[in-house]
């Protein structure tokens, strides 16, 4: 076991290096991905929501640089933004939340462009939570719309089936 009276020195050793008066409790240290479209790896998990419902937590994680649309429409990489996550939640509190999530986990296909995922997985909260373990780890493009309002950064995420990404033309020459 550890010498707490150690341990006790350690942290007042680093707090002789912070300047306290600096620290400002209003300031946000996240800083949201700006506007753009972004490869992630999922991972879904039910949790209970600050208000006690049930929710899904997608945590996502981007794992090729952010790609951003120029002023001649052409995708330029944003810097910075590999292995950076987001997060997005889906309360399960009624049907049009439960329908969102729903919507979004279809777009995780198999290399025919069909959905892994079948009504079956929808019919019980625990077919949900093993259909959350199905995606695990698998990729799927984000489009990150962010906005300032009364002075607040605020973002949407939108998950893109594979379909629309080609579309966009994400996939580039494959």
């Amino acid at each position: 076991m550890a010498d707490i009276n150690k341990l006790y020195s350690d942290v007042n050793n680093i707090l002789k290096g912070i300047n306290v008066k600096k620290i400002d409790p209003n300031k946000d240290d996240f800083q949201s991905l700006p506007t753009g479209y972004y490869l992630c790896s999922f991972k879904l998990a039910v949790t209970t929501s600050n208000a006690g419902n049930l929710q899904v937590k997608s945590e996502m994680k981007v794992v090729e640089p952010g790609l951003a649309v120029d002023a001649e429409g052409d995708f330029v990489e944003i810097k910075g933004t590999l292995n950076r996550k987001m997060w997005k939640y889906y309360s399960l509190k009624d049907e049009e939340s439960v329908t969102k999530l729903i919507k979004d986990m279809l777009k995780f296909e198999d290399e025919d462009g069909e959905s892994l995922l079948v009504e079956e997985d929808f019919a019980s909260m625990e077919q949900i939570e093993a259909a959350c373990e199905v995606v695990e780890d698998m990729q799927l493009y984000v489009n990150v719309n962010t906005y300032t309002k009364d002075g607040e950064t605020k973002s949407f995420i939108n998950v893109l089936s594979w379909k629309r990404a080609e579309e966009l033309g994400l996939l580039g020459d494959e």
